[in-house]
């Protein structure tokens, strides 16, 4: 009896354990159901399907508010972007510079707040547009962001802005974590095509078509995705974040949302849910996004299963195919970029 008193004394004396925002409902300290809300953190390269995720998303839950990330122009400006606990707690909004056009610019196209039929009757999104947004509209919104029952903040640039978990991120949610990945060539080469190396092969002083510049953003890619996936695994239990494949998304949609509402609580029923996000897919038309065409060209100089071949010998990249469970083997054919 003395060493059981013993023991519950050490025990009641111990520190809370660690990431106890990720806890479940239920668990000592943990807010009751009507009052936590869901958190959903996105975290996906370019050209990965990351928005049609979140199209999914609000399907399955009517009551989302999609959280831009606001973090590409900040540096340049000088300025210290909010980090992602502020945004998933709505606090962002308080920050002085939420009303400066690099963020608005974004926020404006992406956040359903500002589409609609009231935003048009009272002018809302016309000011979004013009950086002119009202003390009235910044409280609307964060009423909004607030009261909605799932939070989705999607992130392209975790890796400029990653966090290590060991702070709440919201400690009034219930957060998840959602990792969207895509066999890496195929996202490579879609990225490529856009551009979005050309910075990275000016500050090697190399021709952005050359093969060494291609090689060199694919080792630096396939490095932060090992990092990434690697911190996920470290600070997080399985339960806790889900793994997502491009692939599997796109050939059976059904599935995908059916696995993120099993991940998130949220109810899903066929007659419901799934008519609502088979009818978000037939009506889904993609934006046509202007590609370079001299990496194209390049691009296209060789078969993909080639490139491939040359990106599987880049020893982060081959360890990537195998974390992420893609085949070493390139495929027969690949889809267009």
């Amino acid at each position: 009896l003395l060493l059981l008193l013993l023991l519950w004394a050490i025990e009641s004396r111990a520190p809370p354990p660690p990431y106890n925002h990720f806890e479940k409902p239920g668990q000592p300290g943990a807010l009751p159901m009507s009052v936590r809300k869901n958190a959903v953190v996105v975290i996906a390269e370019g050209r990965s399907g990351s928005t049609m995720l979140l199209r999914i998303l609000t399907k399955l839950d009517q009551a989302v508010f999609e959280l831009p990330e606001p973090f590409y122009n900040f540096a340049e400006r000088g300025e210290t972007p909010p980090g992602y606990g502020a945004l998933l707690d709505c606090s962002f909004l308080e920050q002085p510079a939420v009303a400066r056009t690099t963020y608005w610019d974004f926020a404006c196209k992406n956040m359903a707040f500002f589409a609609g039929e009231q935003a048009a009757r009272t002018g809302r999104f016309e000011r979004c547009k013009s950086n002119a947004l009202t003390v009235q509209d910044l409280s609307e919104l964060q009423q909004a962001c607030l009261q909605a029952h799932t939070r989705v903040l999607k992130t392209v640039r975790f890796h400029r802005f990653e966090t290590n978990f060991t702070q709440p991120l919201c400690p009034t949610c219930l957060t998840r974590v959602v990792f969207l990945t895509r066999r890496p060539w195929d996202m490579l080469k879609s990225q490529m095509a856009l551009a979005w190396h050309f910075n990275l092969a000016k500050a090697f002083q190399l021709a952005p078509q050359s093969p060494q510049a291609i090689l060199l953003f694919a080792r630096k890619v396939c490095e932060r995705m090992l990092r990434i996936d690697m911190l996920l695994a470290l600070h997080l239990q399985p339960q806790q974040y889900l793994r997502l494949h491009y692939e599997d998304m796109r050939s059976n949609v059904l599935d995908t949302a059916s696995r993120l509402a099993l991940f998130l609580g949220l109810p899903f029923a066929l007659e419901r849910e799934g008519l609502a996000v088979n009818d978000m897919v037939d009506h889904t038309t993609f934006a046509r996004i202007r590609k370079n065409k001299s990496m194209q060209d390049a691009l296209a100089s060789r078969p993909d299963a080639e490139w491939e071949h040359d990106i599987l010998q880049l020893e982060p990249c081959a360890q990537l195919y195998r974390v992420l469970d893609y085949p070493l083997t390139p495929p027969s054919h690949h889809k267009k970029i």
